[in-house]
């Protein structure tokens, strides 16, 4: 391990610093760090956890309604090839979403006037 200036977790990570207010997660990571003195896996842990709060801030502002809130790509049934199709361009636009804004490119899905499709949960 390599040695630290400090033993004092908010001075050393951005990432704890950015869940101090969540006392559960603080705790957590205080525990986590006492017991291992590992500070990249007590740092890691924190960045899962402010991702986490700032996912459920962005959630909270998109309006979202919450029956689609839970939505995800892996528990989108396709039921055919353009459903299939949709998805992949789907994923393939999320997992690439910072090159798409750069370059100014949409993602559109239309389901021809069908409900159920599942555009919005794609969306």
């Amino acid at each position: 391990m390599k040695k630290l200036p400090c033993e004092d977790l908010f001075v050393l990570s951005g990432n704890y610093r950015a869940i101090f207010d969540n006392y559960i997660a603080r705790t957590e990571a205080d525990e986590l760090w006492d017991k291992t003195k590992d500070f990249d896996k007590v740092d890691k842990f924190c960045e899962r956890i402010k991702r986490k709060q700032e996912s459920a801030v962005l959630l909270n502002k998109s309006n979202i309604n919450k029956r689609f809130a839970k939505k995800k790509f892996n528990n989108y049934e396709t039921f055919d090839k353009t459903t299939r199709i949709a998805k992949e361009k789907a994923i393939d636009y999320a997992e690439n979403i910072l090159a798409h804004l750069a370059f100014g490119t949409n993602l559109i899905i239309e389901g021809k006037g069908k409900v159920g499709t599942g555009k919005t949960h794609l969306a």
